[in-house]
């Protein structure tokens, strides 16, 4: 059932883009370079590294609590690191920087 979902799903958003691009001249070359592929590559790296995390720790709550600060972590790393062009990593810094202060 979650594999028919899924597909559909994909199926869907592909016909959604080539609307999008037929109606409104939408770039769905350059959507898929600055959008797609950055978030499936975050979501390949760090789905395993969220498993093995969780399967690496024993106890419930231990578990839970570590599993979730490591992958968090780990998430925002990879985002930052490969998930956000230049100019968004100046944004978030500058952000950061002005929350600190």
């Amino acid at each position: 059932v979650w594999v028919i979902r899924i597909i559909v799903n994909i199926l869907v958003f592909l016909v959604r883009c080539i609307y999008m691009q037929t109606k409104y001249h939408f770039p769905i070359k350059q959507y898929f370079l600055k959008v797609i592929v950055p978030v499936i590559t975050v979501t390949i790296l760090t789905i395993p590294f969220s498993l093995l995390v969780k399967n690496l720790i024993v106890g419930y709550w231990i578990r839970f609590i570590i599993s979730c600060f490591f992958s968090i972590g780990f998430t925002l790393l990879i985002i930052y690191r490969l998930g956000l062009n230049s100019k968004e990593k100046s944004f978030v810094l500058e952000t950061i920087r002005k929350r600190i202060r």
